[in-house]
């Protein structure tokens, strides 16, 4: 990220935590004369391994200033910013599979699937919180405005593991979905080759279930979704 010096000086808090999550390149008149570059801190228990220190919180309106300068990949959740990592080819073979058979079985329908990188702005934890998921159907397609930013709460929202994600995805982003109103979360597992659908009524789990190997999903929170487990994994 490049800031001119000025700004800097006039947001010299707001600098502190960007440089948090990247480095913040100060520049005057065009030219780079410093930087901002977070330190990592750790806290050590006798006989347990290092822990990562939480990073400090953002507003969402800092968030958005952060990534609007920023060329990564970020979310915000309950307040505090996580790095988008590059995911694997095996991953984003999932990711296509996926958005392909959502996108056929959309047809003729009043929804849509769309793929990452598409931001989705939900409100749980008493914040706003701002996720990428990796797939999602949306069926309320007027919270699309004419730029083509979205404002409301997907139907289905699905999420694939990976090995920097699975703790995440699979407890912090369970209860973000639940409490923020969406109807169904996936949870596909490539490690396993299952998917685990969670459907939610009134901000709570109403049902889970596991699709293994030569099975097919069914979704209820819409009508008709179903995806054989061989073909998302294919």
């Amino acid at each position: 990220m490049e800031v001119r010096s000025t700004d800097v000086q006039n947001n010299f808090g707001a600098y502190l935590k960007y440089a948090q999550f990247e480095d913040v390149f100060i520049t005057r008149n065009s030219k780079r004369v410093g930087v901002l570059r977070g330190y990592e801190s750790f806290l050590v228990a006798e006989g347990q391994p290092a822990y990562k220190a939480r990073q400090p919180q953002m507003t969402l309106e800092e968030f958005l200033d952060f990534t609007g300068r920023s060329d990564g990949r970020y979310e915000l959740v309950d307040g505090q910013v996580n790095l988008q990592s590059s995911p694997s080819i095996q991953h984003q073979d999932i990711v296509l599979a996926l958005g392909s058979l959502f996108r056929d079985w959309a047809q003729g329908t009043q929804c849509k699937a769309v793929v990452a990188p598409f931001d989705v702005f939900l409100e749980a934890f008493d914040k706003t919180n701002v996720v990428q998921p990796d797939v999602v159907i949306l069926c309320d397609l007027d919270n699309v405005n004419e730029k083509g930013r979205y404002s409301g709460v997907p139907a289905v929202v699905v999420e694939v593991l990976s090995e920097s994600t699975r703790n995440f995805d699979m407890v912090k982003k369970l209860e973000l979905y639940r409490a923020g109103g969406v109807s169904e979360y996936w949870i596909v597992n490539p490690f396993t080759a299952e998917v685990y659908v969670y459907t939610f009524q009134d901000h709570e789990v109403h049902d889970y279930r596991v699709y293994g190997q030569r099975s097919t999903v069914k979704s209820f929170a819409l009508a008709g979704l179903q995806l054989p487990v061989d073909k998302v994994f294919a």
